[in-house]
């Protein structure tokens, strides 16, 4: 018989007598590897799903965006040579049905559209139908949303500012709605043929063009994109084709997948002390057997190849559980939302993230069963036949093996993640997390071994803890990730709703006006301060405001990818900008100096640069950004860098032009103020006369909305931390029933000895108190340190402890580990102190 096969067959023999002692190891590596394979096949199924859709997503083969105007006559001509178009506006107007006035976004359709899939309407008619003039009405379709703010229901009409509309059907979905985006207000969609009779959407107003294409020839799309390239350089970013579809989504699902992946990784290292501590308490079951083994001339690496053959067939038992649940989550996403959801999604396994999600199971079971292997086959089997106190330590091979273990853990979860660099550091960032936890859960074994010991329960509590059988070093790192996961993401939460609520409020304008007219400015001025008296300059600001688009830096045109990843929204889209003589009120200059109030060059274009977008593009004073503005390329100097409060009160553009760049140039004006609820309704009605199109964002509602959808994110918070949380549990478990024997065998020492069924349940429960109580004030340390680094650096945020969320998890964990010292204490006591002395010689 060859050493493989005997040792194959002494794992078959093992495994025949049951797995009870691995149910925690398997429940420890399957934990893991499910987060990992849930996070990798949901993305793979919205990346495919987007794949299946994207000429249904995008509208046709391309859409060229543009802001404040429509594509020229030489673009139509360009694009209806190739294929079929399809124009669509969107803009922002207010919308009036009795007393209720507010505003929405309307979006206007040609006949064509749209070219790629269908509108779903109720009643379901041809839309075109639906939206031709009747009677002298022009027709609309409405999101169900609009119909609830207004009151309204199908067949009733909305007064525009300069019209009326007959809602027609309610708009269920739009085909190319996600590669849209967000929509912050109800939408209403007209026909193009209306704007014009309902001066809707005008030269000058503020508006988005969007043309959409379909080539009679879908493979010359390389080709079109090219030539479209020449033929019109300054607008070649504008155009998106399919690969483009959902821009700025896959970036997002790649962070989401990074993010919950590093959740998993979290969990299987947290869970990596459960099966390192089910190995070496299944090990110690059989310390008989390994000393006969070892008396019967079988070699050490006989004992772990026998063993190790064991093990690997569990581990990948729990990594194929693991992948089971994880490849599930596509299914069981689409079974419980099912059309509900806005993102495409394509139900099937994928290989690739399964794989990956079982090779980083099997590499974390190898690195973490090594070392109580090593130590089993390394005791000799005097040692073993006398029930020795322990194992032997650990060998130098068991020790590289479990080292070369974690880092081909390590090197797997990043090869196999969207940011291998991300990933590296995650998981850099977690091992060495891992080992403070584990590091300070140590010393306080140590602490408490050396500290003055009370009488009572108490002494004997703290003896424990201090003793070589303690749960600190265990529990630490095991729990301590998760806790720490759970305050930080808690504390990030919290401080953004206490942001939207509170301090944003406070900061913010409550209210902004758009499309107010150049030539009535001073006029909308005077509207306001007749209406609202009290307004001082730092309750009112009114500004123009024009859209511009980056598009060189020292003539040189800048390449997207190079640009920070956090300032690519400064040069992938249009923005807006203005132009100020004094340099605004709280804009703290980084370099350079504002230009004088009474400069006013035509011949000269100067810049005040956001400080951030500067360093993300490698801008400087001195240096020449080239801007598109309405079509026209203009060169500008930069003369200063300033850092901009994005929550603040006042004109917060990345880009301030210096007056005279755009003499005689009449663009709409942008106003902000701070009024009472009272005061907004009195506004809203003395500019239903004068100013009708002037639009009126409520940002307090606006507040008020994003505060709902932080504090509803609590839930998903709470699911992604109770991960972690979950293998970390199952690791302490393991190490409690690792360490029952020798808890049962001190309790009937104690016992023996005439201590008290109370003293005894009480010294097991302050034992498991004070382990809970070190790990959660570890996690809970290391928690906020991270939410307050991320809060007050990442998000410029001010920073607010959230003590209740804090003193919750801290208290739940004491009182969570002081009940399962109680229970633990009554188990122990359970048995007769004369059958676990009598069974001493084999207890380890």
């Amino acid at each position: 018989m060859t050493r493989w096969s005997y040792a194959f067959n002494i794992a078959v023999a093992e495994l025949r007598s049951g797995i009870k002692g691995f149910r925690l190891f398997l429940v420890c590596l399957a934990i893991g590897v499910a987060a990992i394979a849930a996070a990798g096949s949901m993305a793979q199924a919205f990346r495919s799903g987007l794949d299946a859709e994207q000429r249904r997503i995008l509208g046709g083969d391309f859409v060229l965006n543009l802001r404040q105007r429509t594509p020229s006559a030489d673009q139509l001509t360009f694009f209806s040579q190739r294929g079929v178009t399809s124009l669509a506006i969107d803009s922002n107007t207010m919308g009036t049905s009795g007393d209720i006035r507010r505003l929405i976004q309307l979006r206007a359709v040609d006949e064509v559209h749209p070219l790629e899939g269908s509108v779903t309407l109720a009643p379901q008619q041809p839309l075109q139908n639906l939206l031709a003039e009747k009677d002298g009405v022009w027709g609309a379709v409405a999101e169900q949303a609009l119909l609830d703010a207004f009151k309204l229901k199908v067949g009733d009409e909305i007064a525009l500012p300069y019209g009326k509309v007959q809602i027609r059907a309610v708009l269920l979905k739009e085909p190319d709605a996600l590669g849209r985006g967000f929509a912050f207000s109800p939408r209403l969609m007209v026909s193009t043929s209306a704007l014009k009779p309902l001066n809707l959407a005008q030269p000058g107003a503020l508006f988005s063009s969007a043309l959409r294409v379909k080539l009679k020839d879908a493979g010359a799309a390389a080709a079109t994109k090219a030539a479209f390239d020449k033929a019109f350089p300054n607008d070649k970013a504008s155009l998106r084709d399919k690969a483009r579809s959902a821009e700025g989504f896959d970036r997002a699902l790649d962070r989401v997948e990074l993010f919950l992946s590093c959740v998993g990784f979290a969990a299987l290292l947290a869970g990596g002390l459960g099966v390192a501590g089910a190995v070496r308490g299944h090990l110690q079951t059989r310390r008989g057997s390994i000393a006969i083994l070892k008396a019967m001339g079988a070699s050490g690496g006989d004992v772990r190849l026998a063993y190790g053959l064991q093990i690997l067939c569990l581990a990948l038992l729990g990594a194929l559980l693991g992948v089971v649940i994880g490849g599930s989550a596509p299914f069981l996403t689409s079974w419980a939302y099912g059309s509900a959801l806005p993102i495409p999604i394509e139900l099937t396994l994928f290989p690739k993230p399964l794989a990956s999600a079982a090779g980083i199971g099997l590499l974390c079971a190898f690195a973490f069963a090594a070392p109580p292997l090593g130590a089993a086959r390394a005791t000799p089997p005097s040692h073993l036949l006398r029930g020795g106190g322990g194992d032997s330590p650990t060998p130098l091979a068991e020790r590289i093996a479990a080292m070369v273990g974690l880092v081909a853990l390590a090197g797997l979860f990043a090869l196999t993640s969207p940011d291998p660099v991300m990933a590296v550091l995650l998981a850099i960032g977690a091992g060495l997390g891992w080992l403070a936890f584990y590091g300070l859960g140590k010393a306080a074994q140590i602490i408490a071994h050396r500290a003055p010991r009370p009488g009572g329960a108490w002494g004997l509590g703290l003896a424990a803890l201090g003793g070589p059988g303690s749960l600190a070093p265990a529990a630490a790192p095991a729990l301590g990730l998760g806790l720490a996961l759970l305050v930080a993401l808690g504390q990030i939460q919290s401080n953004l709703v206490a942001q939207v609520r509170d301090t944003a409020p406070a900061k913010a304008p409550s209210v902004a006006y758009t499309e107010i007219p150049d030539l009535k400015a001073l006029e909308f001025d005077a509207l306001v301060k007749a209406t609202v008296p009290r307004l001082k300059p730092e309750d009112y600001a009114r500004t123009p405001v024009m859209t511009i688009r980056v598009i060189s830096l020292n003539g040189q045109e800048i390449d997207v990818e190079k640009v920070k990843p956090s300032e690519r929204w400064f040069v992938e889209q249009e923005i807006g900008s203005t132009w100020q003589a004094k340099q605004p009120d709280g804009a703290k200059l980084t370099a350079g100096t504002w230009w004088p109030e009474d400069w006013n060059d035509p011949f000269e274009a100067k810049i005040s640069l956001e400080a951030e977008a500067a360093e993300g593009i490698g801008a400087k004073v001195g240096d020449t950004l080239g801007i598109l503005v309405s079509g026209r390329e203009i060169e500008a100097k930069v003369e200063n860098l300033r850092k901009v409060d994005w929550g603040g009160f006042g004109a917060n553009f990345a880009v301030v032009f210096a007056p005279g760049a755009f003499e005689g140039a009449q663009f709409r004006h942008f106003a902000i103020a701070r009024l009472t609820p009272a005061e907004e309704v009195e506004m809203t009605k003395a500019l239903a006369k004068d100013f009708p199109a002037v639009g009126i964002v409520r940002v307090r509602d606006a507040l008020a909305a994003a505060g709902d959808l932080f504090e509803s994110l609590a839930i998903a918070i709470q699911a992604i931390a109770a991960v972690a949380l979950a293998a970390g549990a199952a690791a302490v478990a393991g190490a409690l029933a690792a360490g029952s024997r020798r808890r049962l065998y001190e309790a009937a020492i104690l016992k023996s000895l005439g201590a008290s069924r109370a003293r005894i349940v009480g010294a097991m429960a302050i034992e498991q108190a004070c382990a809970g109580l070190i790990a959660a004030l570890i996690g809970a340390g290391l928690g906020l340190g991270a939410a307050y680094a991320i809060v007050t650096t990442v998000l410029e945020a001010d920073w607010l402890l959230n003590v209740g969320l804090v003193g919750s998890i801290v208290g739940g964990a004491v009182t969570v580990f002081a009940l399962a010292g109680v229970a633990i204490g009554f188990a122990a006591l359970g048995r007769p102190p004369y059958r676990v002395l009598s069974a001493a010689a084999e207890f380890g």
